[in-house]
C-alpha cells in the first residue's frame, strides 16, 4: 500500500473549534499502528481525514508519497475497510461471549457434580 505520513495535521470545524493541532506521524509500509487515547482526544477524526471522510484544515496527508488532501475517495474500498472491522469486532466479541457462556456452564456442572 505505501507509508503514510501525516505532517502538521489539524482540524478546525467551521464554529471554531479545534479537534486536532499539529499531528505528525510516520507509519512505514507492513507495519501495524494503534491509536490509543481518552474519549474525545481526535482519534476518530483523525482515521476519518486519512480516509477522506472529513476534510484536512491544516498539514497534508501523503499515502504512498501521494499527498491526498484533496484526493476524490473510493467509497467502495471504504465500504469494505468498515465491513472488515465490523467482521472483526464481531468475532471478537463473540469469542469472548462464548468463551463467558462455556465458563458458566462448566461452573454449573461443577456444581452439579458436588
Amino acid at each position: 500500500m505505501g507509508a503514510i505520513k501525516i505532517s502538521s495535521v489539524g482540524k478546525v470545524y467551521p464554529n471554531g473549534t479545534r479537534a486536532l493541532e499539529d499531528v505528525n506521524i510516520e507509519i512505514n509500509d507492513g507495519e501495524f499502528v494503534v491509536l490509543v487515547g481518552p474519549s474525545g482526544c481526535g482519534k476518530t477524526t483523525l482515521l476519518r481525514m486519512v480516509a477522506g471522510l472529513e476534510d484536512i484544515t491544516e498539514g497534508e496527508i501523503s499515502i504512498a508519497n501521494t499527498i491526498v488532501n484533496e484526493v476524490a475517495l473510493k467509497i467502495e474500498t471504504l465500504q469494505w475497510f468498515f465491513k472488515i472491522m465490523l467482521y472483526i469486532l464481531i468475532c471478537l466479541f463473540m469469542t469472548i461471549w462464548l468463551f463467558h457462556l462455556n465458563y458458566v456452564k462448566y461452573q454449573k456442572m461443577k456444581l452439579i457434580k458436588k
